[in-house]
């Protein structure tokens, strides 16, 4: 993801308006719709309408990465002018030692702006959130329509790359389809092992990715892949020869049908072989085989145009994600984490 400075009038709530929370009370008597969040204990409700809606509007990797350290499951809805409840959001709460974190996955787009944000920044008040992420994704096509949110303390961008295996005609890139066919040459095919075994060649073949990576001066973005496999929310699909593991891919079930990646690793000789072009071909055949249609290859930065070259070659359709972080944290909490930074590097300093 691309970190993008703050507005240069960045602020905790709006100018001459007395509020602790994300806004003032411009938005809190808007007459638009009512916004509802609340505890539930799963997004069984938000299933069907994300599916229909396509994987722009995902429950994506990173809302499970948050879910799967919290039991504080929160969902948004909304009544359309027929009385119906309409689910809007998927989000969670992240407690730390001092701070409570609310991540808001948004399904689709926001009919009312300011009347979501105040029935948000209510909610955040009443529960003692600190900090504040609203995730966003459109199509590549569309600019996220940001206007009408309060200003940010911090955008993060990334672009997001999903294959419609169901696409007549679906063709890879010829790097690509020379690759696959390499691999199929060699007799590579998918392995089935047991658990233990599997979880320790992922591990042993991401690190190796991460460090090819690293070499090149790609930025590396850690993840927790074990949590997915305490939860049934993942699968690991791999291929090899001749009994050796050569790439690894974690893949997600996500709440709108389709798979997500959600980590990968393939080692020097594997990726020589086309090992790793091999595997996201095989896993989308059985997306398709089970009528999946989406396989989401998950982002890639702007810093990153190698990583984003591999995932158009899978004949990719790319969409847009948008973070608008907010710091709610009281002033109490910031000056007590300012004050045990300070220790920490005195301490250091004294060490050294």
């Amino acid at each position: 993801m691309t970190a993008h400075p703050p507005p240069s009038r960045a602020r905790r709530c709006l100018p001459g308006v007395a509020s602790k929370g994300l806004i003032g009370t411009k938005f809190t008597m808007t007459a638009g719709r009512k916004y509802v969040l609340d505890h539930v204990n799963s997004f069984d409700a938000l299933s069907s309408p994300a599916k229909t809606k396509g994987p722009f509007v995902e429950c994506s990797p990173e809302m499970f990465k948050r879910l799967n350290v919290s039991d504080e499951k929160i969902a948004a809805s909304y009544r359309d002018a027929n009385g119906r409840t309409v689910p809007l959001a998927a989000g969670c709460i992240v407690r730390g030692r001092l701070s409570r974190e609310l991540f808001l996955s948004v399904l689709d787009e926001v009919p009312d702006v300011p009347a979501f944000v105040a029935a948000v920044d209510s909610w955040a008040s009443a529960n003692k959130i600190h900090e504040l992420i609203v995730e966003l994704i459109v199509a590549c096509d569309q600019e996220p329509d940001i206007s009408d949110f309060p200003e940010y303390t911090e955008l993060l961008t990334a672009d997001l790359y999903l294959v419609d295996v169901f696409k007549e005609g679906l063709t890879f890139s010829s790097n690509h389809r020379r690759n696959i066919n390499k691999a199929k040459n060699l007799g590579i095919h998918l392995i089935d092992q047991s658990p233990e075994a599997a979880i320790a060649d992922h591990f042993r073949l991401r690190q190796s990715s991460f460090d090819r990576r690293s070499a090149r001066g790609e930025q590396i973005f850690e993840s927790f892949p074990m949590r997915y496999f305490s939860t049934g929310h993942g699968k690991l699909w791999q291929c090899g020869l001749d009994g050796e593991v050569l790439s690894s891919n974690l893949i997600v079930f996500g709440l709108d049908g389709a798979w997500h990646y959600e980590s990968a690793g393939t080692s020097p000789d594997g990726f020589k072989k086309g090992a790793s072009h091999f595997l996201h071909a095989a896993i989308m055949d059985a997306a398709r085989e089970a009528s999946i249609r989406w396989y989401d290859l998950g982002g890639a930065a702007p810093t990153n145009p190698g990583l984003a070259r591999f995932k158009e070659g899978f004949a990719t359709h790319r969409w847009k994600k948008v973070e608008l972080h907010y710091d709610l944290t009281p002033s109490w909490v910031r000056q007590l984490n300012a004050v045990r930074a300070l220790g920490a590097r005195a301490a250091s300093l004294f060490r050294g």
